[in-house]
């Protein structure tokens, strides 16, 4: 094995390994550098590493930093590694074959929006030193947070109140306006999939190609209609009721009926 991947494995300098083999060699003990930053920051990032057990160097140095200390986070990862505090090498490893394994738990993991939520309640500690309660609430298969209430709290109400929260903003997409990009090669599997997520096959849809230019088309339809529907690409293809409006008429911004639907003047 070569200097310089040793060294890599012991994450000292090289000066230092020859250091330490030359008074090997000449039969004397060798001094210990001084390390007035990790002396100082071995405690508070034990005391972190104790009461965050499952987080590794990067998250405890995060927090000591919010505390006021000046740390890298090499010189956090030295210091756990004094206290023997340092989470396993192939920890991440293991946190992503334990969400396999919670996809396992699922005879067919859900592709499709409002199938199922998940919410869990995450504790945030602002600069008072008081604790809040976050209680987000996401969509599996979109991996779009619906709603995230903050409480002082942890209790059966408060969680109910955040799913009550994620039907409200649930509610909002499904009947707002979605704008759609990139999207007219696969518009008949998009029309598809908004019919499954709850969207009614009579909602309005405009497709725009070439928008606020002379070579502008305005394709209107249903969204039942999209799949068949004559769309040039590319094209923002918008969902929703204000779909169904010509707001681009002539008397509001100045334009003259082109070739292809309206162009400015």
């Amino acid at each position: 094995m070569s200097v310089d991947r040793f060294v890599a494995r012991l994450a000292i300098p090289r000066s230092t390994w020859y250091y330490w083999r030359a008074a090997h060699i000449d039969g004397r003990p060798h001094r210990r550098w001084p390390a007035p930053v990790l002396d100082w920051l071995e405690e508070p990032a034990a005391e972190q590493a104790h009461q965050w057990s499952a987080w590794g160097h990067r998250k405890i140095g995060a927090m000591v930093r919010a505390d006021g200390g000046h740390a890298s986070q090499s010189s956090v990862y030295r210091a756990l590694k004094r206290r023997d505090l340092l989470q396993p090498a192939r920890y991440q490893a293991e946190r992503r074959q334990w969400a396999a394994a919670r996809k396992k738990a699922f005879v067919e993991p859900p592709i499709r929006r409002n199938r199922v939520w998940q919410t869990d309640f995450t504790e945030f500690e602002v600069t008072s030193g008081s604790t809040w309660q976050i209680a987000p609430v996401a969509d599996y298969a979109a991996k779009v947070v619906l709603a995230a209430e903050v409480s002082a709290r942890k209790t059966g109400p408060d969680a109910v109140r955040s799913l009550r929260a994620a039907i409200d903003g649930a509610e909002v997409i499904l009947g707002g306006t979605i704008a759609i990009l990139m999207g007219v090669a696969n518009r008949a599997e998009i029309a598809a999939e908004l019919q499954a997520g709850g969207l009614a096959g009579d909602t309005p849809v405009a497709a725009v190609h070439a928008a606020t230019t002379l070579r502008q088309e305005v394709v209107r339809c249903r969204l039942d209609e999209l799949g068949c529907a004559a769309v040039r690409s590319p094209a923002v293809i918008v969902v929703g009721a204000v779909a169904a409006l010509d707001i681009i008429g002539a008397d509001a911004v100045g334009v003259t009926p082109g070739r292809s639907g309206h162009s400015a003047n």
